[in-house]
């Protein structure tokens, strides 16, 4: 709380963070349309702060929220302990790809040393398997165009829902 007992109002501070964040650094050219809008409502004022995101800041903010889950996840008494962000170096930011030496998983996928999926390499060698699209119960990933089996309820390379979940 603030030394001169200003009340924050949580949508005011979320929305303000959010704002500062994404106008200090942007991930598009100039111009670029927005991919996203978010409005964050005030519940007892009805008061609306609405903040425009590129294309790269929404990536960047689902990659955030998606990171934190992992670490929650990791917290548990049962999971790795490790960190989501920084995949446990303590490092500010990944690792580079250059500092981790690649693995194709026992599900297929291509995974850094630290444990993490490489997506774009994941995707780049799925697409080149040329999966079949008409085998009944697939569904293609919207974000990276990778096929899914029925029983796949987020996309296997990327994380993203399935359609209509």
């Amino acid at each position: 709380m603030s030394e001169t007992n200003e009340t924050i109002i949580p949508a005011t501070a979320v929305a303000t963070a959010l704002q500062e964040l994404f106008s200090t650094y942007p991930t598009d050219a100039e111009g670029t349309a927005s991919a996203v809008v978010l409005t964050v409502t005030d519940p007892a004022t009805g008061t609306q702060h609405t903040i425009e995101l590129q294309p790269g800041q929404a990536s960047w903010l689902t990659g955030l929220v998606m990171d934190e889950v992992a670490t929650c996840r990791n917290a548990h008494s049962d999971g790795s302990g490790e960190c989501g962000h920084c995949g446990g170096s303590g490092k500010a930011g990944r690792l580079d790809e250059d500092d981790r030496d690649s693995y194709v998983g026992e599900d297929g996928l291509i995974y850094f040393g630290d444990g993490e999926v490489d997506v774009e390499a994941s995707a780049e060698m799925l697409a080149q398997e040329e999966p079949d699209p008409a085998a009944p119960g697939t569904w293609q990933c919207a974000e990276c165009e990778t096929y899914n089996g029925r029983e796949d309820l987020d996309c296997m390379v990327c994380g993203t829902l399935r359609p209509g979940e």
